[in-house]
């Protein structure tokens, strides 16, 4: 949980939530990854 409040992960699948919810557990957790490196890269 900490990991995902220092990146934002929650507040970025509730935005994208409409899109999350239909996809595989794969592609959500693949997703968070992407999602964390970029945010890593840019601090």
């Amino acid at each position: 949980m900490e990991l995902f409040k220092k990146y934002g992960v929650l507040d970025y699948i509730n935005a994208c939530f409409d899109v999350l919810h239909t996809m595989s557990r794969d592609y959500i957790v693949e997703e968070i990854d992407i999602f964390i490196n970029a945010r890593k890269q840019s601090a």
